[in-house]
């Protein structure tokens, strides 16, 4: 017969696994679902699940229709299949995609994302987009797990604000202006430049009159120079995209380690894999006639696919 005191320590044993068991700690079961690359896999992500930008100078252009089904269309055609990629609007503006193939966690970077940065005589223009991974650990096909942040290297200043929500309202007499207000209590606007675009810069697929955005707010880094009245979106360290922050980005698109993913109280999470990926502008600034700060997204690969 076993003793009361042996099941009491039994029972504490089971109960103390069962708490380490957490979110982040990957049992050898989960495993189970990775999708192995094959002969027939693309190294490219192959599916938009969801495509919402904020408002921006970009943004209806090209789009037919005014249904979340029609951006996907239009995101698919020019991401995917096409080369002319997706604009993502302000701070907050996302795109959700997907592989036909899980991208492995290995020793280095994992995929990359090409967007449009530029530095020259001229000025530059790095529009920086935060990263977010997930695992579809319940295996149905569909990103509805948990998402976590990839941390860049600006992610720890005393100027990011963790949790920022941002609200934009539709203009109420046609194109014009985009007014919005943020959970620091600031109000302002996307400026409305019809002198290049002319068209509604609040997303057609949009019912309601008012939608919020939240994410990681990076401070901007846009100036102007005084001198020559040319504006510059500057770049930040390494760890987001569409922007100068590695030596080869400009070449290759910046590079992302799965290693560097975080939960949602900022502590690093062990990932094995991913099957999903979320781009969102992380800034909310205005650049004169460039216009609003808007992350662009050309391209989205797994660079390592052999290791699946």
């Amino acid at each position: 017969m076993i003793k009361r005191s042996k099941i009491i320590i039994i029972v504490l044993t089971i109960l103390e696994f069962l708490s380490s068991c957490s979110e982040d700690n990957y049992s050898l079961g989960e495993l189970n679902n990775i999708r192995d690359f094959t002969s027939s896999s693309s190294t490219k992500t192959n599916k938009v699940f969801e495509y919402l930008p904020a408002p921006g100078q970009h943004i209806n252009k090209g789009v037919e229709g005014t249904t979340m089904n029609n951006a996907i269309e239009f995101a698919e055609k020019n991401l995917i299949y096409g080369s002319t990629g997706v604009s993502l609007g302000g701070f907050g503006g996302y795109i959700i995609v997907g592989f036909d193939h899980s991208v492995m966690n290995i020793d280095g970077k994992d995929f990359m994302i090409r967007g449009n940065p530029f530095t020259g005589p001229y000025g530059s223009s790095c529009e920086p987009g935060i990263i977010m991974v997930m695992q579809d650990k319940n295996n149905n096909g569909i990103p509805d797990d948990t998402w976590y942040e990839l941390k860049g290297e600006n992610h720890d200043e005393e100027t990011t604000i963790q949790n920022y929500s941002i609200t934009y309202f539709r203009p109420q007499n046609g194109p014009g202006d985009i007014l919005w207000r943020d959970s620091e209590g600031s109000n302002g606007q996307i400026s409305y430049i019809p002198e290049f675009h002319d068209q509604m810069y609040y997303p057609n697929w949009i019912e309601k009159d008012s939608y919020t955005l939240t994410g990681t707010l990076l401070k901007h880094r846009t100036v102007k120079d005084t001198v020559s009245g040319l504006w510059s979106n500057n770049a930040f360290g390494a760890g987001y995209a569409d922007n100068l922050g590695e030596a080869d980005d400009f070449e290759l698109g910046n590079r992302f380690d799965i290693s560097n993913a975080i939960n949602s109280k900022l502590e690093p999470v062990n990932l094995k894999y991913i099957d999903f990926i979320k781009i969102y502008t992380a800034v909310n600034i205005e650049a004169g006639l460039l216009g609003e700060n808007s992350t662009e997204i050309f391209e989205i690969k797994d660079i390592n696919p052999s290791f699946n």
